[in-house]
Order: C-alpha cells, then structure tokens, then sequence
C-alpha cells in the first residue's frame, strides 16, 4: 500500500513539474494520456465535453469510457477525460505496424489509417504526425448493433464496417446482448484558461509534454466547432449549412488546424460542393485536399460514383 502510495505521490510531483493539463493514464504507455474532473452541480458530460473538448459530441464516449450508466452522473463523480497521444513516424511505419504496436490489432490497420482520415492507400510518411486512436470499451445491450453504437459514438451509423473489422466481427448481425467490443476514437482537447485549470484535479497534469498535442497553438475552439457542425450538416444531408459551416471555418483551419483537421474540412467542403453540382469549388477543395494529403487514392469503397466522376474531371488530380 505504501509503495502505491509512494508512486502516486511521485506522479503528482513530475505533473507539478511539467505544468500542463494531462497526465499518463497509467503505467501502460500505450494508455492515453488523461485528467480528471470532478461533477459539480448542473453539470453533465456533455457540458464536461465541451469544455475539454471543445465539442459536447463526446458525451456518450465519455460515458462509454469510464462505464457510467446512462443515467445523469450525480454531482461529485470523478470522470476520467481521455486525450489521444500523436506520435512522429519513422522509417518503417506502417498502419498495420501502429495497429499491432498500439492496438496490439495487425489486422485492424485500416481502421487505424480512418481514424486518421487516412486510407491503407496512403502510405506514411517518415516525420508525419499521427494520432493514436483510443479504443472505448462498449457493452452491448439488448437490441443494440453495431450500427446503433456507430450512431451514438460517431454520430453516424455507416461507421459500423469499421467496429466490425476492429473486432474481427464475422457475424455483425448476430451479436447478443453483453457482447463487448471496442471503438476507436480520437480525442483532442483544447486549451482550457488558466481559471478552468486550477478547477481541474490537481493530478491530473501531463507527465510527457513532448506528445501534446499543441492545443494552445491550435484553431480557436469556435471554428472547431463549426467545422464539426459542417461535417455533420453533411452527414445528415444538410449540404446548404454544411457549406455555410465549413466555409467560415476555412481559413482559421488551414492556417491553424492538425492535419487531420485540414484534411476533413477540404474532402467534406469538396463533397458538399459535388451535392451542389459545383464542380469548381469542388475540384479547387479537392486539390487542396490532395496538397495536405501528397499521392492520394480515392478509394471507390468510400467515395460515391458521383463524387469519383467530378474527381476525374478535375485538371490536376
């Protein structure tokens, strides 16, 4: 008891020290890095969500997480809030190497490519960025799918062919209840205000600084959420304020967002254009796209017939 003690009292000391927001998960080092916050009254996870986060869309991930019911947590209920780490590729990265290094999942690597707004197609690149998926633990209820988990983690359920290959699912119609499976997410946290901070569980600093995420140096949190808002819009068929999103979130992206951020942005302003029969902004996103994204393949799998014919039309892709 007095050496866990002991180490817990060192861990809070190195976070002290390092002076920022996130800390180890544990002693796994493939564990996300996380913090703690502490409910204080009316607040619920998706206001804890949209603090971290800069979106309330996590919500049910938080609850996944740290397997709360799906009940209103009461005041006082200490909620782990995971971060994804990023990692520098070298020579000899692969996706399939990053799913058996932080997955322990080889065969899981084009779902570790996606996660990354990526395809098995794209090759990495030695010195790219790449951010580590958080797997989230989901246990099945009665009547649940795979689509409907989709639907309530990612807000989209076609995302279910993805929890199908990351847990090597041969019947994905045929799942029972208490069936546990694991989803991939990534998770990126904002900046929070020096006030915010010294309201957060004091241990939950970061003890390795040098795989932040550089949220201070990011896209302000109002243009995230309006390029989330624009992905969205898309999804759900809404191409008019897809476009109205992702426009006025443009240039604060491409001048600070991640490169997965840029990424998104470009290939949804691209598609909603397509749903507008606009093939010039169109073509003049997806080469944006294609300059974030150098050798690309369009994969027919993922991209509509409509889509893929405006692709060959444009000069230069």
């Amino acid at each position: 008891m007095r050496t866990r003690l002991d180490r817990r009292l060192l861990a809070a000391a190195l976070a002290l020290v390092a002076g920022n927001s996130f800390a180890a998960a544990g002693p796994d080092p493939e564990a996300p890095l996380e913090q703690t916050h502490v409910l204080g009254p009316g607040q619920n996870l998706a206001w804890v969500s949209e603090r971290y986060y800069g979106t309330a869309r996590w919500d049910s991930v938080l609850r996944r997480y740290n397997g709360l019911p799906s009940t209103a947590p009461p005041p006082a209920t200490r909620v782990r809030i995971p971060r994804s780490k990023t990692q520098t590729a070298v020579p000899g990265d692969t996706w399939s190497a990053l799913a058996e290094r932080h997955w322990k999942r080889p065969f899981a690597a084009d779902a570790f490519a996606r996660m990354n707004q990526r395809s098995l197609r794209e090759p990495l690149q030695v010195g790219e960025r790449v951010a580590v998926p958080i797997l989230v633990p989901v246990e099945l209820s009665r009547g649940q799918t795979l689509a409907s988990v989709a639907r309530e983690l990612y807000r989209d359920p076609e995302f279910w062919p993805l929890l199908q290959s990351v847990n090597r699912i041969e019947q994905p119609h045929k799942l029972r209840p208490g069936t546990r499976i694991l989803a991939p997410v990534v998770l990126e946290a904002r900046a929070l205000p020096e006030s915010e901070e010294s309201a957060a569980d004091p241990q939950g600093r970061d003890t390795d600084p040098g795989r932040s995420l550089d949220a201070a140096t990011g896209p302000d949190p109002e243009r995230t959420r309006e390029l989330e808002a624009g992905i969205r819009a898309y999804r759900q068929g809404q191409y008019a304020q897809a476009l109205e999103s992702l426009e006025s979130a443009r240039a604060e992206i491409m001048t600070r967002g991640s490169i997965a951020q840029q990424r998104s942005l470009l290939r949804h302003l691209g598609f909603s254009y397509v749903a507008y029969d606009l093939g010039n902004p169109a073509c003049a996103a997806f080469r944006d796209f294609e300059r974030v994204s150098p050798g690309i393949e369009w994969d027919p799998k993922l991209v509509s017939p409509k889509i893929l014919t405006v692709l060959r039309g444009c000069q230069g892709l």
